[in-house]
C-alpha cells in the first residue's frame, strides 16, 4: 500500500507579507491504469504569472507523457516486451519524458499566459514497479530517503540546473547570453549566478533550464529535462 502527502507554503518578500503561492504539485496513482505505476511532481513558478505557468504544467505534462508513451508502445505490453531489455526500456521512457516536457513547453508558449518573464521549474518522479525515473528542469530537487544503519539518509535524485555549471554556461554563452550575479553599486558580486542577455540586465534567471521564460530562452535557457534512472527499493 502506497502512502503519500504534500504540503506547500507561499514564500515571502520584504514589505509584502502576503505572496501568491506559485507552487503546484502533481500526483497520479494508478498511472496509465496500473496500480504499480505512480507519477509525482512539483512545479515552482516564478515571475508575475508563475502561478499560472506552474498550474498549466501540472495539467498538461502528465497527459503529454501518457499520450507519448502510447504513441511509442502500449504501456500494457511494456514490461512484457522489454522484460530482458532494460536498456531499451529505459531509453523508451527517457524519450517519452523528454518529449512530454518539450511539448508542454510549446503548449505553454502557445497559451494565453504571458511567459516572457515568467515560468516554472518542474521536477517529476515516475515509479514503475521497483524502478524509478526522475526528470527535472530548474532547481527544484527530488530526494529519496533510504533507511541505513538505523537512520534515514537523503539521496538526491535530480541535479539542480545552475547557470555556472560548465556545460550549462557553455550553452548559454554560445547562445549569446551572459552568466553573472547581481552587482552592487560598487561592482561587487551579490547572490547566485544568473542568466542575462548579453547587453541587458534582464531577465536575471537563477537557473539554466525551465519551462516558459521566453527572454531567458533567447539567451540559452532550455526546457529539456535532465533524467536519471535507478533501482532504489
Amino acid at each position: 500500500m502506497a502512502n503519500f502527502s504534500f504540503k506547500s507554503k507561499a514564500g515571502a518578500l520584504p514589505g509584502k507579507p502576503i505572496k501568491t503561492n506559485q507552487d503546484a504539485y502533481i500526483v497520479h496513482t494508478n498511472f496509465a491504469g496500473h496500480k504499480d505505476k505512480f507519477f509525482f511532481g512539483v512545479c515552482d513558478g516564478h515571475g508575475l504569472y508563475g502561478h499560472l505557468a506552474s498550474n498549466f504544467i501540472k495539467t498538461h505534462l502528465p497527459s503529454n507523457y501518457f499520450q507519448r508513451k502510447f504513441s511509442l508502445i502500449s504501456i500494457e505490453n511494456l514490461e512484457l516486451q522489454y522484460k530482458d531489455l532494460p536498456n531499451e526500456e529505459s531509453q523508451h521512457i527517457k524519450e517519452a519524458l523528454t518529449t512530454a516536457f518539450l511539448k508542454t513547453n510549446r503548449e505553454l508558449f502557445n497559451s494565453t499566459i504571458d511567459v516572457n518573464f515568467s515560468g516554472s521549474t518542474t521536477v517529476t518522479v515516475l515509479l514503475f514497479n521497483t524502478r524509478l525515473w526522475c526528470a527535472n528542469v530548474g532547481d527544484s530537487r527530488a530526494i529519496i530517503g533510504k533507511f541505513k544503519n538505523n537512520s534515514w539518509v537523503p539521496l538526491a535524485l535530480s541535479r539542480d540546473h545552475k547557470p555556472d555549471l560548465p556545460k550549462e554556461k557553455e550553452r548559454i554563452l554560445a547562445s549569446g547570453g551572459r552568466v553573472d550575479t547581481f552587482r552592487d553599486p560598487y561592482g561587487n558580486q551579490v547572490g547566485p549566478y544568473r542568466v542575462w542577455l548579453k547587453d541587458e540586465n534582464v531577465p536575471g534567471l537563477a537557473m539554466s533550464r525551465s519551462l516558459g521564460d521566453g527572454v531567458a530562452a533567447s539567451a540559452g535557457c532550455i526546457p529539456e529535462p535532465g533524467i536519471c534512472k535507478g533501482n532504489y527499493f
